[in-house]
């Protein structure tokens, strides 16, 4: 399964986005939560 470098570049450049999205689409609920809160 292993092609060289490259592939392995890209699943982790693949990895670390996946990951940042995941942690951005969680504080982005949070703030959403926060912001609903507020507005009452």
């Amino acid at each position: 399964m292993a092609r060289g470098e490259v592939s392995l570049e890209a699943l982790m450049d693949y990895e670390v986005e996946a990951c940042l999205a995941c942690v951005f689409t969680k504080e982005r609920q949070e703030s959403l939560k926060e912001f609903e809160e507020r507005k009452k």
